[in-house]
């Protein structure tokens, strides 16, 4: 009977579910999301004398509760990774299958309700700051973690709620772990000559962590160039190309990462060490250092000297010797400028010049000049009488040569003048007295230039 006392064979009980009468049998069909005990329902039954019998049925439902398992995955630095938290429906009779038509959704930790869309941002734990992001396909309940790219270590888990055939949710929570992966970089060290240029290529190591067991590594792009880096400037706008360091020389590097140190040509030591940077795909950076020694050369030269009779131009070629260091086994020498080769006069005798006076060994007197001249890359110096009664050395004249880092050398030139002595013979005659008589006195000229003597 239903609540106004009426005969039926189907009564439907609000919020609990419909009873139905057939054949003597009652059936309860619960409503999902009903469970505990029923109202109940009276049923009679009235023989053929038309006696009435009455009773009561009431029915149980009992819970029937899902459960979720938690699942998690772990990944390389960068790389998403994903999990499908499982369910199950709580009893036998129960249905629980995530479909397009029953999907598995996300849940707001915020409101700690179920959202319609599919993705949610992750956050790092105790932190309000996000990580990453959460997405899940609705129809299998898998759910993927796309990290930023510096995230590493474990983010707040996302909760999946899922439902059973009655309505009733399940949550579980998928946790991901992303292991860092740091690369590296190799320092390097070069020596050169002063003056030369000097290379090194730094060699950068992806960083690399185990991931299920297997060594996973994170790549560097193609596109990452390795930079050098301003000690003067932050961020992005320190990563060059060109770095000058005051007073030594210039760093570059190019795209496939090696680095040139261009040295001034008067510096010689060891140079400013410098960072070079590389960084991989997720933009963690790798750090090399790079630091070229520069060994200093002088050259070095002769002592000069000629000698030639008076008034007999004299000439020498000066010889100026390279520097040299041996660099690992290989000896190495910086050349003389051909073009710088000057004596040295003036004032005080330090201002470089072709042609200076020739001065006598006192410095009194001014006997003739000094010139010099490039043969075949070599200085000739060549002294040119002017006084020419004077005999004896000369003062010495300082040549100057440099090599091609503007290195000087110098040394001097001495020119020694003999002298010329002229000779006589007496004159005889013989004859009769009272007749004129004849005779040759004879005068012989000194010694006629045509050898001269170098030490």
């Amino acid at each position: 009977m239903n609540a106004a006392g009426e005969k039926v064979t189907r009564v439907t009980v609000e919020n609990e579910g419909t009873y139905e009468l057939s054949n003597g049998a009652i059936t309860f069909t619960p409503l999902p999301i009903f469970h505990g005990k029923a109202s109940g329902v009276s049923i009679q039954v009235e023989d053929i004398n038309g006696k009435v019998a009455k009773t009561t049925y009431t029915p149980t439902v009992t819970e029937v509760t899902p459960q979720g398992t938690n699942v998690g995955s772990e990944g390389i630095q960068g790389a998403p990774q994903s999990g499908t938290p499982t369910f199950t429906s709580g009893h036998e009779s129960v249905t629980m299958i995530i479909s397009e038509s029953n999907p598995a959704k996300l849940v707001d930790p915020t409101t700690n309700q179920p959202i319609e869309g599919t993705e949610i941002d992750a956050k790092k734990m105790q932190l309000e700051k996000k990580v990453g992001k959460y997405t899940i396909e609705p129809a299998t309940g898998k759910v993927t973690f796309t990290p930023n790219p510096g995230f590493t270590g474990t983010p707040v888990p996302a909760t999946v709620q899922a439902k059973n055939s009655n309505g009733t949710p399940a949550t579980a929570t998928y946790t991901p772990v992303v292991k860092e992966a740091v690369p590296s970089g190799n320092s390097q060290v070069s020596s050169g000559i002063q003056g030369a240029v000097q290379t090194a290529t730094p060699v950068f190591t992806p960083g690399k962590n185990t991931v299920n067991g297997q060594e996973v590594s994170v790549p560097f792009e193609a596109t990452s160039k390795a930079k050098l880096i301003d000690p003067s400037k932050t961020g992005e706008e320190a990563e060059v190309t060109t770095l000058v360091v005051e007073n030594q020389g210039t760093y570059t590097i190019d795209d496939n990462g090696v680095v040139t140190f261009t040295p001034l040509p008067t510096f010689k030591g060891e140079a400013t060490e410098v960072s070079i940077v590389r960084k991989d795909k997720n933009g963690t950076p790798a750090t090399a250092k790079y630091k070229p020694t520069v060994v200093g050369v002088t050259p070095s030269a002769t002592v000069a000297s000629t000698t030639k009779v008076q008034g007999a131009t004299q000439e020498v070629t000066v010889s100026f010797t390279p520097g040299k260091a041996t660099i690992g086994s290989e000896e190495k020498s910086v050349p003389m400028d051909p073009t710088a080769y000057k004596l040295l006069g003036g004032e005080n005798g330090t201002t470089p010049l072709d042609t200076v006076p020739a001065m006598s060994e006192d410095g009194t007197k001014e006997v003739g000049t000094y010139t010099i001249k490039v043969v075949e890359g070599k200085p000739v110096v060549t002294f040119t009488p002017t006084d020419k009664t004077y005999a004896g050395k000369l003062k010495p004249v300082t040549v100057q040569g440099k090599d091609t880092n503007g290195t000087e050398a110098t040394t001097t030139y001495t020119p020694v003048i003999k002298p010329i002595v002229p000779t006589s013979e007496n004159g005889t005659s013989e004859g009769p007295q009272g007749v004129e008589q004849t005779g040759r006195v004879t005068f012989n000229p000194g010694k006629e230039p045509g050898t001269e003597t170098h030490q």
